[in-house]
């Protein structure tokens, strides 16, 4: 018991948010392997909570949240409203849960994060549009997502990995729309 009560209780929760919505995903998932790099993702994101290593969580929360409301949303079960203000709430509320383990939330930070919320919702109604599979449309959303956090840290004086950050969101998304278009536009593959 002790091991939970050196986390804060808001913590725990967003640990089993992550655990919550990889049992919806386990059924899925094309793979066996998909599946237990899932799992152990989420034990990993377990021990880096209790270490106070923020990112990677907030990413795969993200991440998780984008898939499942994504397949959903291409499942018919659910509306584009819906998606919109579960997504804008995932967001908003999975960094104001981790802000406010380092102290006081700020109105900067609070609007930062519905602003991130925001965009990202944004862009994920734009991918509705567009004839690619769910998790196409996740990590295109994930790129945003990433894109703007970090914006919003250089911004908030974090100014030192800025380029490594930027370059990483440009070769992601160069490479999921590169391969977008090789799976889903077949006449493309003959060039």
């Amino acid at each position: 018991m002790s091991f939970f009560g050196r986390l804060p209780k808001l913590l725990i929760i967003f640990w089993l948010i992550q655990v919550g919505i990889t049992s919806l995903l386990w059924s899925v998932l094309p793979t066996y392997l998909g599946d237990y790099l899932l799992l152990s993702l989420v034990v990993v994101n377990a021990g880096l909570l209790y270490g106070r290593q923020f990112e990677l969580p907030v990413l795969t929360n993200v991440v998780l949240t984008l898939a499942l409301a994504h397949l959903w949303r291409g499942g018919g079960f659910s509306t584009p409203l819906l998606v919109s203000a579960l997504i804008f709430t995932s967001v908003a509320l999975t960094g104001l849960i981790v802000q406010s383990t380092g102290g006081k939330v700020e109105h900067d930070d609070l609007l930062a994060w519905f602003l991130i919320g925001l965009f990202t919702a944004e862009s994920s109604t734009l991918m509705d549009f567009w004839p690619i599979t769910y998790l196409q449309k996740s990590v295109i959303c994930t790129a945003v997502f990433y894109l703007l956090w970090r914006l919003w840290t250089v911004v908030d004086g974090e100014r030192r990995q800025m380029i490594g950050h930027f370059a990483f969101v440009l070769l992601a998304v160069m490479v999921v729309i590169t391969n977008i278009i090789w799976t889903t536009w077949p006449g493309l593959k003959t060039f």
